[in-house]
């Protein structure tokens, strides 16, 4: 016994330093153990000895890092969702073999079938063992990986067609039915399978082995996670997200109009005459309009503030207190949602919807029955230090996060059809500098930042409104297209009893 045990322990520490990536799940999925504490124990106490025993410096330095950034306990639960869902396939592809031997006799019977009680209710013993048993065992976590078993019974097909609906969503989400066993999935915030990526599938175990803590996936270009990706990653990831937005959202003719307008040298007395002359055209197409629209509504008050020469209050925004979000950073928000979005905005101190009292330095409504608030507004006074402007992102997030849950939360207690492309966005502003971000949930809350820009402060800074303007026009078309998406999905039919009552439970968490 005692050398059974030597031999074992041996091997186990041979792996973890040969291993390419000794990871507590990778550890997990090798010795397949039953007992949380047990295993999180002996990979800890391996690991250590692994350290010790490693002669090759490298790789022992290796190891040392995994000790610091190891999450056993995120590990030991996707852990536990593998093995239930690898045991769900295996007794689905059990009973799957019984039912076919259970048709072929009934065929080589000349389609007499065997007389037993199961058959007089109307179904197999042993498919209905599989729907029992997962009923039994399964958690609210593992919802979406037991309803797979139940879609593959034909006597439960009002109950497929419920999760079906359930789930079904037109930008990145295909009905269960057309989901092939192998495709990548993760879940969206009641639990239902969606389709992902294999970059988003990586990126999201990176997430939970390294930055768990975090209340959100945090894909801003400058954060600890996004400069710990390998740049290929990163790379794939952006183009998922932002392919569309770059390309499709700043048409040549936005773009040719701003370059032309804010590149012309019309001196320091013929801007206001400028900002007067834009002509809006009805032979215009609708984003130029738009745009030309929004250059009539702010840029004058950006005009004014740069004729006072040395009494420019843009020159010295310590100087400004609240006026510097009250006459520039609002009225650029409010404008911009407005005339893209539809979205009516708010500034002061707006309380947010949802089960917390959060107040927000402004907030926008989707301008529709329900008024939903899919934006919130944080600033900060000019002169405010840095901690105040990492206090206002961790607030915002938070606040996002609120938000996103509220729209959920209300929409599934209507019986409407989740919309799980949602998204819903935040804008950070501090100093003259201005961030614009979205945040959605795949498998967790992701952040991304949209654009970020500096005010102009004075005449030489003219051509820079080409990317002010930019960043602020993109952004707002990212909110209406979330505003006209979320108006389609509460027009579907609604959700059946059965969806309503599995989604039931998963909103408590949320609320």
């Amino acid at each position: 016994m005692s050398t059974s045990r030597t031999t074992l322990k041996k091997r186990n520490i041979n792996w973890m330093i040969s291993y390419n990536n000794p990871t507590p799940i990778e550890f997990f999925r090798f010795i397949q153990p039953t007992h949380k504490s047990r295993a999180i124990q002996k990979y800890v106490k391996l690991l250590d000895q692994a350290i010790d025993f490693c002669e090759d410096q490298e790789k022992q330095s290796e190891l040392r890092n995994l000790k610091k950034t190891a999450n056993c306990n995120s590990d030991w639960n996707w852990w536990l969702v593998e093995k239930k869902a690898g045991s769900i396939r295996d007794e689905i592809h059990e009973t799957n073999v019984e039912v076919q031997r259970e048709l072929n006799a009934t065929v080589r019977n000349g389609g007499k079938q065997k007389n037993n009680d199961n058959d007089e209710e109307g179904g197999s013993s042993n498919h209905y063992s599989v729907k029992d048993k997962n009923e039994e065992g399964g958690s609210s976590n593992n919802d979406s990986i037991e309803d797979k078993s139940e879609e593959g019974s034909t006597s439960n097909d009002d109950n497929a067609d419920d999760k079906k609906e359930e789930c079904n969503n037109d930008d990145n989400i295909n009905e269960k039915e057309y989901v092939d066993e192998d495709k990548i999935i993760v879940h969206d915030i009641l639990d239902c399978d969606i389709s992902a990526t294999q970059v988003e599938q990586d990126i999201l175990k990176i997430y939970r082995s390294n930055f768990n803590d975090c209340p959100a996936m945090d894909l801003r270009l400058y954060s600890e996670l996004s400069l710990s990706l390998d740049q290929k990653v990163q790379d794939d990831i952006l183009h998922e997200v932002f392919d569309r937005i770059d390309n499709d959202y700043i048409t040549d003719e936005i773009h040719n109009f701003l370059t032309d307008f804010f590149n012309a040298d019309h001196g320091k007395q013929g801007w206001c005459e400028s900002v007067r002359r834009i002509g809006v055209s009805e032979k215009d197409p609708e984003l130029l309009q738009c745009t030309k629209e929004l250059l009539k509504g702010t840029l004058g008050r950006f005009v004014k503030a740069f004729s006072l020469d040395a009494l420019n209050p843009l020159r010295d925004v310590t100087i400004l207190e609240r006026p510097h979000l009250n006459q520039f950073i609002h009225p650029l928000i409010d404008n911009v949602l407005w005339i893209f979005a539809s979205i009516n905005y708010i500034s002061g101190e707006i309380s947010l919807q949802g089960k917390a009292r959060i107040m927000a330095d402004g907030a926008g409504y989707l301008n529709d029955v329900s008024n939903y608030q899919v934006v919130c507004m944080e600033g900060a006074k000019p002169g405010a230090r840095n901690k105040k402007n990492v206090d206002d992102d961790k607030k915002n997030i938070k606040s996002m996060i609120q938000l996103f849950n509220n729209i959920i939360v209300s929409e599934a207690s209507e019986r409407r059809q989740v919309y799980t492309g949602l998204r819903v966005y935040g804008a950070t502003a501090y100093k003259t500098e201005l961030s614009l971000t979205m945040l959605d949930f795949r498998g967790t809350y992701r952040l991304f930042e949209v654009d970020r820009f500096s005010l102009p402060k004075d005449w030489v800074d003219m051509p820079n409104f080409v990317f002010m303007y930019e960043a602020l026009i993109k952004w707002a078309l990212c909110v209406r297209h979330t505003r006209e998406n979320l108006i389609a999905q509460r027009k579907k039919r609604r959700m059946g009893r059965y969806s309503e009552s599995r989604i039931a439970k998963k909103l408590t968490r949320l609320t």
